[in-house]
């Protein structure tokens, strides 16, 4: 586990905080973690839940995974502790074969793998299904990325390959995440991360606007 810098709150919700840090239960966790390397305690309720994350994290316990019990759970959590708490928060849903693809969850997924590779993800929340979910490796990862700069080359056909490997459509018009279109020396990609779909323009196979 690595440092996290102690977050500033201010308020009701320091005191809360502080509080929950200096109570003989938090010490007991914090006891167990340090000695056994695990604890356990009886299911609290979430907002308390939220406020023990936060304390670990200041005493450098990061990131931290949570096993929800459903994928509302994933989601709600998830925004609560972004929007209320400004943490850094990683959501890994499950991928049933007998359920269509939902774009939102694979692009949290992406990014959450992303955020723990580099470190920046603070909490992940995820379910059993998630968990036990096979995810790919750390290099794999790296080679699936396809980076664009100004005066790259890039075959047409390969290009077109790589983006279908890793899940896009291929369409006339780009409008949704994890989509792409080519059109003569133009490619239109709307990747996940993106507000808006980047359009790439080419002469031959090398790369002259962004």
């Amino acid at each position: 586990m690595r440092g996290t810098e102690k977050g500033t709150y201010h308020g009701v919700l320091s005191d809360i905080i502080e509080k929950t840090t200096q109570s003989t239960f938090t010490r007991t966790i914090l006891k167990d973690l340090r000695t056994r390397g695990q604890t356990k305690i009886r299911p609290p309720g979430k907002l308390f839940l939220e406020i023990l994350f936060l304390v670990l994290n200041r005493e450098a316990y990061s990131p931290i995974i949570y096993i929800s019990q459903d994928e509302d759970e994933i989601f709600f959590m998830g925004e609560e502790l972004k929007t209320v708490f400004d943490k850094k928060t990683g959501l890994f849903y499950a991928t049933p074969e007998e359920v269509s693809v939902n774009l939102d969850e694979i692009e949290a997924r992406l990014l959450s793998l992303e955020g723990i590779i580099s470190g920046t993800t603070e909490i992940m929340i995820t379910d059993i299904n998630g968990l036990i979910q096979n995810i790919p490796s750390k290099d794999a990862l790296e080679k699936s990325k396809i980076r664009f700069r100004i005066n790259q080359s890039h075959n047409f056909s390969v290009l077109s390959a790589k983006l279908d490997n890793n899940g896009f459509s291929r369409v006339s018009t780009v409008s949704e995440v994890g989509e792409f279109s080519i059109r003569g020396n133009i490619v239109d990609i709307y990747g996940f991360n993106m507000d808006l779909p980047k359009r790439i323009e080419f002469v031959g196979d090398k790369i002259v606007s962004l």
